[in-house]
């Protein structure tokens, strides 16, 4: 019998900071939220710090909520603020980032063969009695998102990193003499203040289709951080020629945090 695999603490979020203001009057709300320091380590297989805020605070929100009552959620108002970010990127990272999201994905398997046989033996009208609740809808008439800076260090094995299409692998190896490592040091993605959506042209839908929407609206300006992605990378002519190789950039958080826990050979916390 194969030896029972060691558990282990993958990732440490550790955040510093949290406060929170409410005040409501009738049916309306206010919140004030506010994280002043996060940083997420990587503890196994290797270890990094994968995300570290630089300047505080890290996030600051403010948000308006009118109609609390209802079951949809109205935002008049919502204000992000974020700090400067440090971000790491691995393949170890992103394949236990992925092992993760799959543990948490529950039900994804479908029906089981038992289910599907008593499903067929009997009418849809009696297996659905009730009617599905309904869905609650979220309503954004105004969103103000802050100035962001992240520098981005990145490290991948480009054979093993199939979550890239490979058309852009292989252009990446390419256009770098040949090499199979993607390697970014420090580059910048700098993004402006932006006001999105309108009282007349509201953010409307589920959560996933509001996010859909932001992240489309903010997609031409991490476009035209190529330039910093260039400069700071061995993509074009393997880096020899950019400040990837002369004169790269040092991290300024490189130190993980320890572990929180410890964690027996059956899962158990200790």
């Amino acid at each position: 019998a194969a030896a029972r695999r060691r558990r282990r603490e993958i990732f440490t979020v550790s955040l510093a900071g949290l406060g929170m203001d409410v005040r409501q009057e009738a049916r309306r709300r206010d919140v004030d939220f506010h994280i002043n320091d996060i940083q997420v380590d990587l503890q196994s297989p290797t270890r990094d710090v994968v995300l570290k805020s630089l300047t505080r605070p890290f996030l600051q929100t403010h948000s308006q909520r009118e109609d609390v009552t209802t079951l949809d959620v109205r935002l008049r108002q919502l204000k992000l603020t974020f700090s400067e970010l440090e971000v790491s990127v691995t393949g170890v990272a992103l394949e236990q980032a992925l092992l993760l999201r799959r543990g948490f994905s529950l039900g994804t398997g479908g029906l089981a063969l038992e289910e599907v046989l008593a499903r067929a033996n009997a009418p849809f009208h009696q297996l659905a009695r009730e009617p599905p609740l309904a869905s609650s809808k979220l309503v954004v008439s105004s969103l103000v998102v802050g100035h962001a800076k992240v520098d981005v260090w990145c490290r991948l094995y480009l054979p093993d990193a199939h979550y890239v299409p490979k058309t852009l692998r292989d252009t990446i190896q390419v256009v770098s003499l040949g090499t199979h490592r993607l390697d970014v040091k420090g580059a910048q993605v700098k993004l402006p203040q932006q006001t999105l959506f309108t009282e007349r042209h509201p953010g409307e839908g589920s959560y996933g289709a509001v996010m859909a929407r932001v992240s489309e609206l903010y997609l031409p300006h991490v476009k035209n951080c190529w330039r910093s992605l260039l400069q700071h990378s061995n993509i074009f002519l393997g880096g020899l020629l950019s400040r990837h190789t002369w004169a790269p950039r040092q991290r300024r958080a490189h130190v993980p945090l320890a572990p929180l826990c410890g964690v027996g050979p059956s899962g158990e916390l200790c």
